[in-house]
């Protein structure tokens, strides 16, 4: 696998930390502008965004920051009352992206291959269809970070540029350029179903909700029958963060993980840090060192790449670490190269850290996808 610097790394670890219905409600009372609409999706997790179905197949969304857009099915005419609304013509046929779960994201609604571009800077994307096709010059690279290559964005003329929350700026240039693009906020909920559920967004660019919303239903199930296995256990307690350059950056109480961990049935010893903020907090070595001693696993968010044995954690900290329990009982886990792009296999994933928090449950359990154990050192 080619290697990113640990500088590299640690900046898309950072950035990234942090029952059944029907498909949509009838006859919803709407005033003011909002004319024409005959439904409205059905959101079971989170309320970052909003989906309402117009007449000729048309929907109008609301993205991440809330900024109002409207879809419209390419052989249908603009409705009058929302000519001054953002339009994107759909299905969409070329897709930008600018995360790794964003290509997840898109798994669902079988869309991976209408992806051209891509901005985030990782050396390896594992969905297969994408990686042949940026093999095979179909897709490119646009320019990292902040500053992707505006004109080579033009040049391609995308339907959509999918822009994450954290880079509004390039939303801002992309509208001074009059190119459609909407704010996806996944990364900032609260729930990893929440975050999960916005597969249901993507999938209105391609007409596919139905399918995806049947997808998701399932996941949820799904998940309500993982919980069920671990009702009234004990709960393991659980450490979570990355080490570097002198701190620890663990989630917030109140992000996706910790409700990550809550589900598979884990007690996170993290969780009075930030309950009502959803990213990363910075706290000392010492104090990671000292909520970690009560821990029973330890999983470390960054890639295998960087976790050839526990020494490694320990040499990005401090010595004492390596008298850590976890560290010392051989109970550190990290991510799998790939996590970011699973997203779409959320409560797949949480079962996985289920059966790492207990094993007992799962005795035959021994294909992880998710997470890799980190070799105990010499």
């Amino acid at each position: 696998m080619r290697k990113l610097s640990l500088g590299i790394c640690f900046i898309l670890i950072l950035s990234l930390l942090v029952g059944c219905g029907n498909t949509t409600t009838q006859n919803e009372d709407v005033g003011g502008d909002n004319v024409g609409i005959i439904s409205s999706m059905e959101l079971k997790y989170t309320s970052s965004f909003d989906v309402k179905f117009l007449e000729d197949g048309n929907k109008l969304i609301t993205d991440g920051i809330g900024r109002e857009i409207l879809l419209v099915q390419r052989d249908a005419e603009i409705p009058e009352e929302y000519k001054d609304f953002p339009v994107i013509h759909i299905p969409v046929e070329k897709v930008v992206v600018t995360s790794e779960t964003q290509g997840s994201m898109l798994e669902p609604s079988k869309a991976v291959g209408t992806i051209i571009g891509y901005t985030e800077n990782i050396n390896d994307w594992y969905l297969e269809e994408l990686k042949e096709n940026i093999e095979t010059g179909k897709v490119e690279f646009l320019g990292g970070g902040e500053s992707p290559d505006y004109e080579k964005i033009k040049e391609l003329s995308p339907d959509v540029v999918l822009v994450d929350a954290g880079l509004q700026q390039i939303g801002d240039k992309l509208d001074a350029l009059g190119i459609p693009y909407i704010i996806d906020s996944s990364d900032w909920e609260a729930d990893p179903m929440a975050r999960m559920e916005w597969i249901k967004l993507f999938a209105c660019f391609y007409n596919m909700e139905d399918e995806v919303i049947a997808y998701f239903d399932r996941g949820v199930e799904k998940l309500k029958d993982i919980e069920e296995r671990v009702k009234g256990l004990e709960q393991p307690k659980v450490s979570w963060g990355f080490l570097f350059t002198g701190k620890a950056f663990v989630p917030y109480a109140g992000s996706y993980v910790s409700k990550h961990i809550e589900l598979a049935g884990g007690d996170y010893v993290f969780k009075d840090i930030g309950p009502d903020k959803t990213h990363t907090a910075t706290i000392t070595m010492e104090e990671f060192y000292t909520a970690g001693q009560v821990a029973d696993v330890y999983i470390s968010s960054g890639p295998p790449a960087y976790h050839t044995s526990t020494q490694d954690i320990v040499d990005r900290s401090i010595p004492i670490m390596a008298d850590m329990k976890p560290i010392k009982e051989d109970a550190v886990w990290c991510y799998q190269p790939w996590y970011y792009q699973l997203v779409h296999e959320t409560p797949e994933a949480i079962e996985e850290l289920q059966a790492i928090l207990y094993p007992e449950l799962y005795p035959d359990y021994n294909d992880f996808r998710f997470y890799w154990k980190v070799p105990l050192a010499e």
